[in-house]
C-alpha cells in the first residue's frame, strides 16, 4: 500500500510525456488517496494467490513475483474501475498498464521476503 500508488503515480507521469512537468506534488498525494484501496486490494490477492507458485517452477522467485504482482494489480484495478464508475471496463489500456506497471514492481520487491516467510513458516 506504501509503494503501489508512487510506482503507480511514477508510471502515470511518465506516460503523460511532455505533460509530466507541469505535475506537481498535489498529482502525488492525490495518487495515494485513489490507490490505495486497489493496492491493498492487490495486496490481497497477492498473499492469497501464492501457493501457486509451485506450477510455475521454471520462474525465479522474482519474476513470479512481478508475474503475480502485475495479475494481481490488473484485477484489483478492473475490479476498482468497475465498482467506483459501474461500467465494466473503461476502454483507456493506460489505466490499465499503471496499475499493470505497478503491481510488477511492487510484486517483484515483496518476492523474496514473501518466499521467505512462507518457507519459515513451512519449517515450523
Amino acid at each position: 500500500m506504501l509503494i503501489g500508488p508512487g510506482v503507480g503515480a511514477l508510471t502515470l507521469l511518465l506516460l503523460a510525456g511532455g505533460n509530466a512537468l507541469e505535475l506537481n506534488s498535489l498529482f502525488l498525494l492525490f495518487a495515494y488517496g485513489i490507490g490505495v484501496i486497489p493496492a491493498a486490494l492487490a495486496g490481497v490477492l497477492y498473499v492469497a494467490i501464492w501457493s501457486t507458485k509451485a506450477f510455475f517452477g521454471l520462474l525465479t522467485i522474482r519474476e513470479f513475483g512481478a508475474l503475480l504482482g502485475a495479475i494481481c494489480g490488473l484485477a484489483a484495478q478492473a475490479t476498482f474501475v468497475t465498482v467506483t464508475s459501474g461500467t465494466p471496463l473503461l476502454k483507456s489500456p493506460s489505466i490499465y498498464l499503471v496499475a499493470l506497471a505497478a503491481g510488477a514492481a511492487c510484486g517483484c520487491l515483496a518476492a523474496r521476503v514473501r518466499n521467505e516467510a512462507c518457507t519459515a513458516s513451512d519449517s515450523n
